[in-house]
């Protein structure tokens, strides 16, 4: 992800977080074989010759309705929440600093831009947040 700045450009780096829940269709067949759509996918489900039909993407299921179960699951994903934690400042004056705050005011860390004019800035060690990061320049407010 990357956010074009007024005179910089600040490329962020995400880590996770915490797990989601993802809902799905079940599609339990007579013989015992199950399909699973996730419903954020927005499988279409229509009809033909007697058969219940569900696109999902590009993928396709045909299934014969006599027998058929239909059911809603939730999944919890091992793929979490998305969280800024490094960034990286380009496009900074060499020598700048980049100072992080605390939402009330608190001084907890900076960066020196290089030669180049880059920084980076390392949230991790702060935990979950909002942060500001402050250069000579602007002021811009992250959530970690």
């Amino acid at each position: 992800m990357v956010a074009a700045l007024s005179l910089f450009t600040i490329h962020f780096s995400l880590l996770t977080s915490s797990a989601q829940t993802v809902q799905y269709l079940v599609l339990t067949q007579a013989g015992g074989e199950v399909g699973r759509f996730a419903l954020a996918d927005t499988p279409v489900i229509t009809f033909a010759d007697g058969n219940l039909v569900v696109t999902c993407g590009e993928a396709t299921l045909t299934v014969n309705m006599e027998g058929l179960k239909s059911s809603f699951e939730d999944v919890s994903t091992a793929i979490t929440a998305p969280s800024f934690a490094h960034s990286t400042f380009e496009g900074l004056k060499a020598g700048d600093t980049v100072t992080i705050y605390t939402l009330d005011g608190k001084k907890i860390g900076t960066a020196q831009a290089d030669g180049e004019g880059r920084a980076g800035v390392d949230l991790s060690p702060y935990g979950r947040g909002i942060y500001i990061l402050r250069t000579p320049r602007m002021s811009i407010k992250i959530k970690n």
